[in-house]
């Protein structure tokens, strides 16, 4: 069964605004589809786990996410978007 995950509005305009950069808009669009996959089949097992409940990061080149995973409502909330490298 497929999870939801939202961005927070913050987070889309974190994404939008990395991906105005015409040099590594494909990139960025690459990472952050790949991320929305990762997240959608098994949240709770991608990338690692950070100190509050619940809480993980993963990393898919150029991107970085923080986001939630919440269990009970097969929900991954999307709290932080950046780039690294």
């Amino acid at each position: 069964m497929k999870w939801t995950v939202v961005y927070l509005p913050e987070c889309e305009q974190e994404l939008a605004n990395l991906w105005l950069d015409p040099v590594s808009r494909a990139d960025i669009a690459d990472a952050a589809n790949r991320i929305d996959r990762l997240l959608q089949r098994n949240p709770d097992q991608v990338g690692e786990s950070r100190d509050e409940e619940g809480q993980r990061i993963v990393f898919v080149a150029p991107l970085a996410v923080l986001f939630n995973v919440k269990q009970d409502d097969r929900l991954v909330e999307v709290i932080h978007v950046w780039a690294f490298g």
